[in-house]
């Protein structure tokens, strides 16, 4: 659980009706810091769906 001052909730709902609408604060939360993350380099970005080209054999060309 984490608690969040006054002027963060507001910010958050803000951030929420304009970049996710529909998103939970939770979800919301978790986005914006695993954007940050991968911004900043600390994590890696996901990959795009699908088998990336270097490892498409004749086994798995759907």
């Amino acid at each position: 659980m984490l608690r969040l001052p006054p002027d963060l909730v507001s910010a958050l709902d803000r951030f929420i009706a304009e970049e996710r609408p529909g998103a939970s604060r939770p979800e919301a939360l978790r986005g914006a810091f695993r954007a940050w993350l991968t911004e900043r380099g600390y994590l890696r970005r996901e990959p795009a769906e699908g088998i990336p080209p270097d490892r498409l054999t004749s086994e798995n060309d759907g």
